[in-house]
């Protein structure tokens, strides 16, 4: 009987076009022991293609007319061809397949087995080793490592209102408060980029006659001229711009108690326990970390941790036989936990203390080459360092109360500061330099700022009208990025505020970072 031949061409090579190319030899890379499908549509593709004619010729051939394979025939029929040719690609449909096409979603395996190939027939021609492709190496990679870059740190949903673990609210109170998020947060910038970014606009003015929107009132204990002028400056932005929800935000005087719904103190120390009426209180800059839980919050970090930063910047090691002067103030918190927290920190590293007290007036010159920590108060602070004249040998050390550009001219070179807040610097750092005379500001003023700022984001993302309501959208901050601090984090079982701290120095006549913000391991 006469040999049957193959339709023409159909066994001639024929080049894979590039991209094909590229994700079948990608597809080869998956593990080829899982059975997988040809969705229908590319099957019917597939099919296609195969019968189609080589490239030039124009013709194609029907399916119809390709004959069966002839019993006993192995010179690469087409029969052969083609199962190659599923092999390669099935061994791809993971990644060349869509939903769109009927085959499962990326990602998916769905089981499937193909006929064993048919023994030969008696007396059917065998075929040599020569004429048999040899099987593909295919290479086994591991898997790809999994990164170790964390995860970015999206801000927390908006609070309703409604306390602790009520339903979120579907979406924040109108624009975004000036500067509340930095530019690269694209949740903000791109829906309110001016107002992200701090180009800032007067708000329209309401319609003729139209009644004045109530304001949301905050009670304000003031007493450090600093922090009040860094609040109000906010504030003032915040109400320009439209307040929250197009309503202002109203800071009333302390015995203005009704309808408040919050307490800020914006005072040189922590509110004595009973000083407040209901809701929750925004503690000052000094506050310690014994004051800072429950409805207590504070967007500085507690002093004390800022002490024991300052020990081990100057100190990272034990120096036996070292001595140090701690300048302390007569009462308050910088006479007693953060007096304490410099001297522990000092003694733990071998270094030998000595207390002096100082309050106001005349005070004792330090030696050439003394090393002096002050645990004074903003006013005490500035009083000390122009009466106490420190001198260029002088090692001078210091918290939050010394980061006070008012006080670079009496500042030896190398003094170091621990600071709770950056200059933000940009348009939001020059809208805060309007507040100090075009001067950086200090850690009191961006206190002020600071508080005012996380004060109406979580108002804004919550719409609170209670103070209940605020105290929820307080604690909800965690992960807020103010741009003056690191993503706002506390302590467990505190509200105080962690990292603790960056070191400045004094350098050219200005304050100098010298780290990153850091966090007090004890």
């Amino acid at each position: 009987m006469a040999e049957e031949r193959l339709p023409p061409g159909l066994d001639a090579p024929r080049p894979m076009p590039d991209a094909l190319r590229a994700r079948v030899e990608a597809a080869l890379l998956v593990d080829l022991d899982q059975p997988r499908p040809i969705p229908g549509p590319l099957h019917g593709r597939l099919t296609a293609a195969l019968l189609a004619a080589p490239a030039g010729t124009g013709a194609a051939v029907s399916p119809a007319a390709v004959p069966p394979p002839v019993p006993g025939r192995h010179r690469r029929p087409l029969g052969a061809l083609a199962a190659a040719v599923t092999l390669v690609l099935c061994a791809g449909l993971a990644g060349l397949s869509t939903v769109g096409d009927g085959g499962a979603p990326a990602g998916e395996v769905a089981a499937d087995t193909a006929p064993a190939p048919a023994p030969p027939a008696a007396g059917a021609e065998t075929t040599s080793p020569a004429d048999v492709d040899p099987p593909p190496v295919v290479p086994t990679l591991p898997p790809p490592p999994a990164s170790s870059a964390p995860a970015p740190v999206a801000p927390p949903a908006p609070v309703a209102p409604g306390g602790p673990g009520a339903a979120a609210a579907t979406a924040p109170l109108g624009p975004a408060p000036p500067f509340a998020f930095a530019i690269a947060d694209a949740s903000v910038a791109a829906s309110e980029p001016a107002r992200a970014g701090g180009s800032l606009a007067a708000a329209p003015a309401p319609p003729a006659g139209a009644p004045a929107p109530s304001p949301r009132r905050v009670r304000v204990i003031g007493g450090d001229a600093d922090q009040e002028a860094g609040f109000g400056a906010y504030l003032d932005l915040l109400n320009r711009a439209g307040g929250i929800g197009g309503r202002p935000v109203q800071a009333a005087s302390a015995p203005a108690r009704e309808g408040a719904l919050a307490t800020v103190n914006l005072s040189g120390e922590p509110l004595k326990p009973g000083s407040r009426t209901g809701g929750p209180l925004i503690e000052t800059l000094t506050a310690p970390e014994a004051v800072l839980a429950g409805d207590v919050f504070g967007f500085s970090s507690p002093p004390e941790r800022q002490a024991r930063l300052a020990v081990e910047a100057v100190y990272p090691a034990a120096v036996p036989g070292a001595t140090a002067l701690l300048v302390t103030a007569t009462s308050g918190v910088y006479a007693t936990s953060v007096a304490d927290a410099f001297e522990a920190g000092l003694r733990s590293r071998g270094v030998a203390v000595t207390r002096s007290p100082y309050e106001s007036g005349p005070a004792t010159i330090p030696p050439d080459g003394a090393t002096v920590f002050l645990s004074l108060g903003p006013a005490a602070t500035r009083a000390w360092v122009s009466a106490a004249r420190p001198g260029a040998a002088t090692a001078l050390v210091g918290v939050a109360s010394l980061h006070d550009p008012a006080l670079l001219a009496g500042l030896p070179a190398g003094t170091q500061v621990v600071t709770p807040y950056r200059d933000p610097g940009g348009a939001e750092g020059e809208a805060i330099r309007a507040v100090t005379g075009g001067r950086p500001p200090g850690a009191a003023v961006l206190h002020g700022w600071a508080t005012a700022k996380a004060l109406a984001v979580a108002l804004w993302r919550s719409g609170a009208d209670g103070p209940a309501d605020l105290a929820a959208a307080l604690a909800a901050l965690a992960g807020y990025d103010s741009r003056l601090a690191p993503p706002y984090e506390v302590r467990p079982g505190t509200r105080a505020r962690t990292p603790e701290g960056l070191v400045l120095e004094v350098a050219g006549g200005s304050f100098v970072a010298r780290s990153d913000f850091r966090r007090d391991t004890a």
